[in-house]
C-alpha cells in the first residue's frame, strides 16, 4: 500500500448530496473488517442491504441516527465515516452487556485503506466521544469482528474495553463479534 500524505480534511455531518459517494466508501471500506472465511457473495449481499441509498438517506432523517463524513478540504472527496444510533437500536441484546447507560453506539467507523495511520479515524472517534457528550451520554460502544486485529488495537488505543460478545451475520455468514465500551463517566459500584 502506497502511504499517501495526511490529508487537509473535516470532520461534518453528512449531507443528502454525499450520499452516492458515502454508498461507495461503504462498499469499498466494509470488507476490510471482514475475516477472510466470509465470502465476496456475502460481502455484496451485505452492502447491497446495509449501504443502499435509501438506508444511508433514511440514516440522515432518523432523530436517533448521527451520519458525519470525513472531507478532503482541497478535493472534496470523502475520506472516512461514522455513524452513531442512540440507544439499543443497534443491537439490544449487546447493548444489555454494557456497564453504564444511556450509550451511543458507534455502527460504523470507517476510513479508505490508503489514509489508515493519518489521524483520520482518531478524529471520527473524537467526534464521536464530542456527540455523545453534548447529548448526556455515559458511554460509547460497538461491536467488531474478534478477528479484527488492527481495528481492535485502535479501540484499545481510544479506552475501548470488551465487555461481551455478539452474533452479526454478514450475508449468511455467522461471526463472532466482541462488544466494546468506552466509559464517558464513572461506571457505578457492583
Amino acid at each position: 500500500m502506497t502511504e499517501l500524505p495526511p490529508a487537509s480534511f473535516r470532520i461534518r455531518p453528512a449531507y443528502d448530496t454525499d450520499v452516492p459517494a458515502l454508498r461507495k466508501l461503504a462498499c469499498e471500506t466494509f470488507p476490510m473488517a471482514c475475516p477472510s472465511s466470509i465470502t465476496a457473495e456475502d460481502i455484496a449481499k451485505h452492502c447491497d442491504y446495509q449501504f443502499n441509498e435509501e438506508r444511508l438517506r433514511n440514516h440522515l432523517t432518523n432523530f436517533a441516527h448521527y451520519l458525519a463524513v470525513a472531507e478532503d478540504t482541497q478535493s472534496g472527496q470523502l475520506l472516512g465515516y461514522l455513524l452513531l444510533i442512540a440507544g439499543a437500536e443497534m443491537d439490544p441484546a449487546a447493548y444489555e452487556k454494557l456497564r453504564v447507560r444511556p450509550s451511543l453506539g458507534v455502527d460504523k467507523l470507517y476510513v479508505r485503506a490508503e489514509y489508515h495511520g493519518s489521524g483520520i479515524s482518531r478524529a471520527l472517534m473524537d467526534h464521536a466521544v464530542e456527540q455523545a457528550f453534548n447529548c448526556g451520554y455515559s458511554s460509547l460502544w460497538l461491536g467488531t469482528n474478534s478477528e479484527n486485529k488492527r481495528a481492535l488495537r485502535f479501540y484499545e488505543k481510544q479506552s475501548f474495553e470488551i465487555v461481551g460478545s455478539r452474533t452479526y451475520y454478514v450475508g449468511t455468514t455467522q461471526n463472532d463479534d466482541v462488544v466494546l465500551e468506552k466509559l464517558l463517566v464513572a461506571a457505578p459500584l457492583a
